[in-house]
This record gives C-alpha cells, sequence and structure tokens, in this order.
C-alpha cells in the first residue's frame, strides 16, 4: 500500500493543508489504498489563524518506500494553485 506523508511547517495555512489532504481522502474513498500520515518539521507546529496540531511525529520518523509520496510546504502550494511566478528562488523557476 502506498503512503502519503504530509509534513506540517511550522506555521501552514488551513486552506493550503485541507486541499491536497482532501484529494488524498477521496482517492481513498473511492478505492485508491493509500495510507495518509501527518508528521511535524518542527515541534508544536501552528496554523497562522493559531490553530496548533498537536502531538505529531517528527518527519525523521517517517517511514517511506519507493513510490511514497511525502509533502513540503513548497508541494503543498503547488497542489493549492499557487503559481511558479510566486515562488521565487526557487529552483523550479529557473
Amino acid at each position: 500500500m502506498k503512503k502519503v506523508a504530509f509534513i506540517i511547517p511550522p506555521t501552514v495555512e488551513l486552506l493550503d493543508l485541507a486541499g491536497p489532504v482532501q484529494v488524498f481522502t477521496e482517492a481513498k474513498f473511492y478505492g485508491y489504498e493509500i495510507d495518509i500520515e501527518f508528521f511535524n518539521y518542527q515541534e508544536e507546529p501552528v496554523s497562522t489563524c493559531g490553530l496548533g496540531f498537536g502531538k505529531l511525529p517528527n518527519f525523521t520518523k517517517a517511514k517511506l518506500k519507493e513510490g511514497d509520496l511525502f509533502s513540503s510546504q513548497e508541494w503543498i502550494k503547488i497542489i493549492s494553485g499557487a503559481s511558479l511566478s510566486e515562488r521565487k528562488g526557487n529552483s523550479l523557476n529557473g
């Protein structure tokens, strides 16, 4: 079974996380065999509106294998629709 590991950055916009998570939750609902896991990047991540995420294991504890997916803050932005031009200084911009 494939796994998607979401690594929650120190601060995150709730919608930037909720959209990608919903995509994989729906895929699971429709029969795609996938495990969804959450990890923190630093202790006690919070959303930009102040909502905390509770205790999550550190991303170094993620046990991923070939074919699994993981998120980073940039990956979350790409899925959420941020354009490449909004991501200055990123190697994807050339």
